[in-house]
């Protein structure tokens, strides 16, 4: 069947996973903050609005969200990657703090990249992004990570640093719809600031990545929060 709008486009899709838990992993990357909740791909056609699992449901839990998503999208034709999470708030939380001048850069370069204790690492990344899963009646708003079809066209082969300038020039952000932020290395200030705020984790992602529906990036990355 031809593909004629994202909707149909993103039913036979899942999001592309992290295949890698060392940062070098990554070649030139965007660094971010490894957000928790429920991770989706949104489509907005016309008057459609589908956000789907990472095992292709339908998450019709959140109507407020779906409608907030149509109305902030710069495009009546598009598919975002996200997450459906609870650490947004209206405070600000996802964009940058402060420094924290209790990291070193070789502290930073050195556990991000090596970790310090491997297993007790991971254990400590899942327990944090489970610890920071909406629970309940908490107050839920929408992270966009990636952009990946725009105006009736898939742009999974466009570096993912475009895509994400892309992604900030079509989404209008709103209390429920934030576009999720990444930097550059050197990240010294950021760590400080993103743990602050009770991330696990950060992600690194090559700058120069394509992007593969439901693949494991080898050029993705996620690991634990250095410690101070």
């Amino acid at each position: 069947m031809t593909i004629m709008n994202a909707v149909e486009a993103v039913l036979g899709w899942r999001p592309q996973g992290f295949g890698s838990k060392k940062a070098d992993a990554a070649r030139d990357p965007i660094v971010e903050p490894l957000w928790s909740g429920l991770r989706f791909l949104g489509a907005v056609s016309g008057d459609v609005t589908l956000l789907q699992d990472v095992d292709g449901d339908r998450l019709d839990g959140f109507p407020a969200l779906a409608a907030a998503l149509a109305a902030a999208a710069g495009s009546d034709d598009l598919i975002v990657d996200g997450y459906v999470t609870a650490e947004v708030s209206h405070d600000g939380t996802g964009t940058f703090t402060g420094s924290d001048t209790t990291d070193s850069a070789t502290r930073v370069v050195t556990q991000t990249l090596l970790g310090s204790r491997p297993g007790n690492d991971d254990k400590r990344l899942d327990q944090g992004r489970a610890a920071r899963m909406p629970k309940g009646d908490d107050p839920v708003a929408i992270v966009l990570i990636d952009l990946l079809w725009l105006d009736g066209t898939p742009v999974l082969d466009i570096p993912l640093l475009e895509r994400r300038r892309q992604l900030e020039s079509v989404i209008v952000e709103t209390d429920l719809i934030r576009r999720g932020t990444y930097v550059r290395p050197p990240i010294d200030a950021w760590v400080g600031s993103w743990r602050s705020m009770g991330f696990p984790g950060m992600s690194f992602k090559s700058a120069n990545g394509r992007y593969a529906p439901g693949v494991l990036a080898s050029d993705w990355a996620s690991v634990p929060m250095p410690r101070r």
